[in-house]
């Protein structure tokens, strides 16, 4: 965290000041938006679609105690951090 804490800050400074307006800050412009203004139970449910049933992260292949929560929210948490 304390690593990992000023380079995020960095390198949003460096986007909207110092960057040029190509395609990349354009994406990067428009994920940090869309995460910014999307309720998280979207994202979960996102991720509950994504990977429990379109990756089949919930099925037999990995059965745990609580129906595969735990391998479809690694992967969510994972994508929205």
């Amino acid at each position: 965290m304390r690593l990992l804490t000023p380079i995020g800050v960095m390198a949003a400074v460096y986007l909207n000041e110092y960057a040029r307006d190509n395609w990349f800050n354009r994406v990067v412009n428009l994920a940090v938006i869309n995460l910014a203004g999307v309720p998280s139970i979207v994202h979960a449910l996102f991720g509950l679609g994504a990977f429990v049933y379109a990756a089949r992260f919930g099925g037999e292949t990995f059965r745990s105690d609580d129906g595969g929560s735990r391998w479809g929210g690694g992967p969510t948490g994972g994508m929205v951090r």
